[in-house]
């Protein structure tokens, strides 16, 4: 037996599963219902009191109302010049994880408002939210599993996510049916065969989501040895299974569109930041060489990222510290021998491959937000561990009835613990009832940033089907229609400004009267149309048809009242 005593650990965790017949029904229902109505009252009043649209979640449904429109599945915003040979608008899968998408699609075709698709994404994020406990009580008693699904449910990132329309709310519904799947995914070949249509699922929902499908052959390794998982008929059956649909799937849409999916992506590993991508002089070598290259500042980048992600998981209450119970829950999932260990080490490995991929991305990002996947499995694994220390404790001698009772209970109680004092769910809280009042005295309120004002000013000089070169295409797209580009920012002499024009089918250009915008201003292709504060709306003087390239939709603002 190990000197840590492990071992002992692991054989004496009985109580890490829910008790022969299992929770009673109205026990899980309750607890799913404290989880979900909890998120739902610290993620709603943000969306009924204003407008949560960050540009991602723009270009989101805008790629949804072009296709009830009728115009496409197209995305009709663009914020680099990548894909040299390729304009806006583009086929939303080049660009955007198409399932998001699809989803926003439904409630628009019905003829749902903004506020109400985002409404209606608070609901059904919390319901995700909050099948998190269901499936950490299929294996964990009831404390245990809803510590797990509190912690993460209530932290300052899930309800964030809830209130935006990014992937990460169905990308996190997505890994949850994963992880629930994967103690079948290699029991049998029909199981393999289901576990890769989930597999392409999550693929077309968030591409990085397909590391479960790493982390399930490292579970079988562990599981079996090589030799029994290399002769293992269903994980040979799932991987080539999940490789054939991918690539179909990727073949069939590039000989279709004539860009394979998530073409645009590459983008992301040859640019810091997002900003980083509006220079039209900036050559793509591929991603190798552009590592190579710029070897010293992508290790400066990645230390800095690693601070960030320690500090995400760790030191802030972002996630409510969850980092010092996921790492030792990793090492006892990994290292325990009993039912259900198939699925632990898939969460486990899961969570290696979100951390890793998170740790060693040079290109734009967010630690805080992104590491939301790994917060996920952190909490799961988190829930084992607590269960499985409280039941080993419980279980010693002498412990009496009421303090194993205690004992039992203390996950929820450190959890509440943890959501009561960290300032985060302060934030949350005065935050909630400040967006309740705002909504009880206003009503749902648009957008009353200063180029949202702009963009105002300026739709009704504009053809709605020209494509636009903007400082904020996504302001514009909102509130005129559309379609657009950001502008480059090194258009730094009259011959460049002229090749741009050529090269660029534009009917518009909106700039600022700075300095650095003053080829622009000065070209004799452009013509002044309007003003708004120190914007420029500029004419293309020689526009050629195709800066019309499709008959707009209505603006995506239309959709701010019912129709």
């Amino acid at each position: 037996m190990p000197a840590d005593g492990s071992d002992q650990v692991a054989e004496q965790v009985p109580a890490s599963a829910p008790s022969e017949g299992g929770i009673r029904p109205v026990s899980v229902w309750a607890g799913a219902g404290v989880v979900f109505f909890g998120t739902l009252l610290l993620a709603l009043p943000q969306v009924l009191a204003h407008w949560t649209l960050l540009p991602d979640a723009v270009e989101h449904l805008g790629i949804a109302h072009s296709w009830v429109s009728g115009a496409g599945f197209v995305d009709p915003l663009i914020y680099s010049y990548y894909l040299a040979d390729s304009q806006v608008p583009l086929p939303g899968f080049v660009v955007r994880a198409p399932v998001i998408s699809w989803l926003l699609a439904l409630p628009l075709s019905l003829g749902a408002t903004i506020p109400t698709v985002s409404q209606l994404h608070v609901v059904f994020a919390s319901a995700i939210g909050a099948s998190t406990f269901w499936l950490a009580n299929r294996r964990l008693p009831l404390p245990a599993a809803l510590a797990a699904s509190l912690g993460f449910a209530w932290c300052y990132r899930w309800v964030s996510a809830t209130q935006n329309l990014l992937t990460e709310a169905v990308g996190v519904g997505v890994l949850l049916l994963l992880l629930a799947y994967s103690g079948r995914a290699v029991a049998s070949v029909r199981g393999a065969l289901v576990t890769s249509g989930l597999l392409l699922l999550a693929w077309l929902t968030r591409p990085n989501l397909v590391l479960v499908l790493v982390a399930l052959v490292l579970a079988v390794l562990l599981e079996k040895g090589v030799r029994g998982a290399f002769r293992s008929r269903p994980l040979w059956v799932l991987v080539g299974s999940f490789a054939i649909l991918q690539n179909s799937v990727s073949w069939v849409y590039g000989v279709v569109t004539g860009i394979r999916p998530y073409a645009h992506y590459g983008v992301l590993l040859e640019t810091y930041y997002a900003r980083d991508a509006a220079f039209y002089q900036k050559i793509y070598v591929g991603w190798s060489s552009y590592l190579i290259e710029n070897l010293d500042s992508i290790v400066a980048s990645l230390l800095a990222n690693a601070k960030e992600v320690g500090r995400a998981l760790f030191v802030a209450s972002d996630y409510h510290f969850v980092g010092w119970l996921a790492v030792p829950g990793l090492i006892y999932a990994l290292r325990r021998r009993g039912e259900g260990d198939l699925e632990r080490r898939v969460v486990a490995f899961s969570a290696l491959g979100f951390a890793a991929v998170l740790l060693f991305s040079w290109g734009t990002n967010d630690p805080y937000r992104l590491a939301l996947f790994v917060g996920l499995c952190g909490w799961l694994l988190a829930g084992d561990l607590l269960a499985g220390c409280g039941a080993w404790l419980a279980a010693r001698r002498g412990v009496s009835p009421p303090l194993a009772r205690a004992l039992h209970l203390a996950p929820v109680a450190l959890v509440v613990a943890l959501f009561a004092f960290s300032q985060s769910s302060e934030l949350q809280l005065r935050l909630s009832a400040r967006n309740w009042r705002d909504f009880r005295e206003h009503g749902t309120q648009p957008p009353h940033e200063a180029a949202d004002r702009n963009a105002r000013r300026l739709c009704a000089k504009m053809d709605r089907n020209a494509r636009v070169a903007s400082q904020d295409p996504w302001s514009l797209y909102l509130w005129c229609g559309n379609a657009g580009v950001w502008i480059p920012r090194d258009l730094d002499s009259a011959a460049l400004v002229g090749r741009y024009l050529d090269e660029q089918d534009l009917g518009y250009l909106v700039v600022d009267d700075r300095e650095a915008n003053s080829f622009i201003l000065s070209s004799p292709r452009l013509e002044e149309l309007a003003r708004a504060t120190n914007l420029r709306l500029l004419r293309v003087r020689d526009a050629t048809p195709e800066s019309r390239p499709w008959n707009a939709p209505p603006a995506l603002a239309n959709l701010a009242t019912a129709r």
